[in-house]
Order: C-alpha cells, then structure tokens, then sequence
C-alpha cells in the first residue's frame, strides 16, 4: 500500500517527471552534438554521467527515497549496463555541482565560446520544451525541480 501512495504524492510524481525528462533532453542534445562533431563522444559521455549522477543522488536523498528505476523508466536497464559505476555512486558519493550547471559547461563546451547571448540563446532552446511545475508550492515540494531550475546557494 505505502508504493501505491507515493505515486500519488504530486512531489514524487514532479521529481520522478523532471528527473527523466532532464535527462532525457540532455542526452538527446549531447548526442547530437558529438553526431554533428561539435564535441568528442567521450567528453559527451563524460558530461551525461555526472549528470545521470546527480539526479539519481538527488533520489537517494529525496524524502521519500525515489529509486533509479523510477527515474529512469524503460531506459534503466541500457544505462545501468552502460553505467554501472554510477548506480554505485549515487548512493555514496555527493555530487560536485547542480545538473544545470554541468548542462551550461557542456553548452559552453559545444558553442566554443563563453559569449553570454551565444551560451543562453543554445539553452533556451534546448529547455524551452521541458514542462516545468507552476505551482510553486509543488516546485518547491521537490529537490530535483529546484536544483535544476534554479542555482541555490
């Protein structure tokens, strides 16, 4: 009964949907990348794994404690294969920085330049699509959602 409940807790369901749904679009957006040689395949991956990181830590910690199964959906069984160091890590090891700001380096990365319009103009369009809660009170509810949406300090 207490799994079916968690399922019907808006946070659960809003960290669970922003979770997959960031990764998701960053692995899309990296893939391309390297597919249009903008960056090399191994910088690429080394990017979505700190990223594939830190939001399943941020699982590890939600209050109630969201699995990588469910943030990963039908793709865990490829990433856990390709990944099996990280489903270690998330439970052990405190991520450096937010997602977003790994998604900005590897922006960055991918633009060659720094150049403030360039960077957020290449952001803009890869997050516009991604569904963010208006509700602040449930954006609020959530770890995930804040950490990347927003850069609390």
């Amino acid at each position: 009964m207490p799994e079916v409940i968690r399922y019907e807790n808006p946070g659960i369901q809003i960290f669970i949907k922003s979770g997959h749904q960031f990764l998701d679009k960053v692995r899309s957006f990296l893939a391309t990348a390297v597919r249009e040689n903008k960056i090399q395949q191994e910088r690429a991956r080394d990017y979505f794994r700190e990223i594939l990181h830190i939001i399943l830590f941020y699982g590890q910690i939600n209050l109630p404690k969201v699995e990588p199964e469910e943030i990963l959906q039908e793709s865990n069984r490829q990433l856990s294969a390709r990944y099996p160091d990280i489903f270690e890590m998330c439970r052990t090891h405190i991520p450096k920085r937010p997602p977003f700001t790994v998604l900005l380096d590897a922006i960055v990365d991918i633009v060659r330049t720094r150049h403030e319009d360039d960077v957020l103009q290449c952001l803009l369009l890869e997050i516009n699509d991604m569904e963010v809660p208006n509700d602040a009170k449930q954006s609020n509810s959530n770890l995930l959602s804040r950490a990347i949406f927003t850069e609390e300090k």
